[in-house]
């Protein structure tokens, strides 16, 4: 990625569906891409690519999951805090967006509109 016309996106596994934590975790990902021509066609006449399949083996490091159920308002829509997930190379948030009735939102898209997180940490000298 990096270069012109390149596209990019991210996929997700979230290691709270599992019943126990292994040490190790196989994973499989199929996925197929849609191009986006530059006038509008219908969906089945869009050209497809794949389907492309990675297989991974990844070594479980367990985080820790913050269940902090927190709500905040304004102008009528409301955010919900559901979860955090903590691991030692990421935090995740999950938020649920209430819209006030009869208008639609995006998490933070666009220009003027704001998206940050401040985070601190302590670290040990080895």
């Amino acid at each position: 990625m990096g270069m012109e016309g390149d596209a990019g996106g991210y996929v997700f596994f979230d290691g709270g569906v599992l019943p126990q934590t292994p040490d190790r975790l196989q994973l499989r990902l199929v996925t197929d891409v849609v191009g986006l021509p530059s006038t509008p066609v219908p969906q089945e006449e869009r050209p497809r690519a794949g389907p492309f399949t990675f297989g991974l083996s990844v070594r479980v490091i367990p985080g820790r999951i913050v269940d902090t159920p927190q709500r905040v308002e304004a102008e009528g829509t409301a955010i919900a805090l559901k979860r955090i997930a903590v691991t030692p190379s990421e935090t995740r948030i999950a938020l649920h967006l209430s819209p006030a009735p009869g208008r639609d939102w995006l998490y933070g898209s666009g220009p003027g509109t704001r998206r940050a997180m401040e985070a601190s940490s302590t670290c040990r000298e080895a």
